[in-house]
């Protein structure tokens, strides 16, 4: 059985009829599951006791603390829930924080991780997108800090612990030297965190150890004077079933071209091209479009590569493809033997895909109905795309039975 403590007057609504939850004072929970399925909004403090688990159905925003005891856990943290709002836990093992902010314009989840912890040791940290302070009061061993996103800190105990700090850095905010990238750390100035040299993996997850002097803030740091190529710009737009990419360099220096990297949910990138460096002195305009795109919301990044194989990658853009074309109509759909498109637009040529071959073309000269007879067509997924002058204007699934 669930128990749920409310240490003051609240009142919490679970309703798939509200889009949000109110609380009003403070909850606790301790020895179960909670379970929300939309978003909560707490005006008050939320604290998981003592052998309590907080199962994130969704966001929770806070104006109060939220607590983890020192035995208390969650489960299902990720982009789609996550605290957006001051988090502390008391911990004697490794605890992540599951922080994060839907304004950061990649995943909106950016934990942070505590591990190798030596003795009982209470931290608080927030997850902030927006100025970071004093981003331009740097050390020696520091050029650049992110200006935009970063880890407020707190450490509550006294004592002197050690731990190793973790978080995932993906560079969301402005152009740094990957392979360079570390834990910046704010005390009088931003510096380099740890006796150690960070560590980072292929996911971006940096890493350093032997902390012992914890400062009130983290991002993401990199050591560097040259820097390949000088980025103005780079933007996205969507067309269609299509995404539009621009940048703009103001000057490149030994640079030798630029993979265009895509992703769904902002974390994971794929390769979509490879587009060659004029290395131009004085910079360049470059485009690219990436064709046959489902509905859907692609994250874009540049991976700009040097001659010697050093890279940095541009900040990460969104964009929102909706190309399911609600003026055409497609029944049935699963298809046994003839399907019907119809209130195709003018000039429209359809084409049906399967297994990555096109198996289907028809030029409309007008506003028709086509049929196509798929009874001898092999079950499974096809895709149906309608074009205009070139531009993929709709891509729809299609179920053959």
């Amino acid at each position: 059985m669930k128990k749920y403590i409310l240490t003051s007057l609240a009142v919490l609504l679970i309703s798939v009829g509200f889009s949000q939850n109110y609380v009003s004072g403070n909850i606790g929970v301790y020895g179960a599951q909670w379970n929300p399925a939309t978003t909560i909004a707490s005006t008050g403090a939320v604290t998981v006791g003592t052998g309590g688990n907080w199962w994130f159905g969704s966001i929770v925003t806070s104006a109060g603390i939220f607590t983890f005891d020192n035995t208390a856990t969650y489960s299902n943290a990720g982009p789609t829930g996550y605290i957006e709002g001051v988090t502390t836990h008391t911990t004697s093992g490794d605890f992540t924080f599951p922080v994060g902010s839907a304004a950061s314009p990649g995943s909106p989840y950016h934990p942070l991780a505590f591990t190798n912890v030596t003795s009982l040791t209470k931290y608080s940290t927030q997850y902030i997108f927006g100025t970071t302070p004093s981003s331009n009061s740097l050390s020696t061993g520091v050029t650049q800090v992110d200006p935009n996103a970063y880890w407020a800190f707190a450490y509550i105990t006294t004592g002197s612990p050690s731990a190793t700090i973790s978080a995932t850095v993906r560079n969301e905010s402005g152009v740094f030297p990957s392979p360079q990238i570390f834990l910046a750390g704010f005390g009088a100035n931003w510096a380099s965190i740890g006796p150690n040299a960070a560590t980072r993996n292929a996911q971006d997850l940096v890493s350093n150890n032997g902390i012992t002097s914890f400062p009130s803030a983290f991002t993401a740091g990199v050591n560097t004077t040259t820097l390949p190529i000088t980025l103005s710009s780079f933007m996205g737009t969507a067309m269609g079933c299509a995404a539009n990419l621009s940048w703009v360099t103001s000057t490149e220096l030994n640079s030798s071209f630029y993979n265009v990297e895509y992703s769904t949910d902002g974390i994971t990138f794929y390769t979509a091209s490879k587009v060659v460096s004029t290395n131009n002195i004085t910079g360049a305009r470059y485009a690219y479009t990436q064709k046959q795109l489902e509905s859907d919301t692609y994250f874009y990044r540049l991976k700009c590569v040097d001659i010697d194989g050093t890279f940095t990658y541009s900040k990460i853009v969104k964009v929102k493809i909706n190309c399911m074309g609600a003026q055409i109509n497609i029944y049935p759909n699963p298809v046994l033997d003839n399907v019907t498109i119809s209130n195709l637009p003018l000039n429209a040529q359809l084409s049906l895909f399967g297994t990555g071959s096109q198996l289907y073309v028809q030029k409309v000269a007008v506003n028709s109905e086509v049929k196509i007879n798929m009874s001898n067509y092999a079950a499974g997924t096809y895709i149906l795309q309608s074009t205009v002058n070139g531009v993929v204007i709709s891509s729809i699934k299609l179920l053959k039975k």
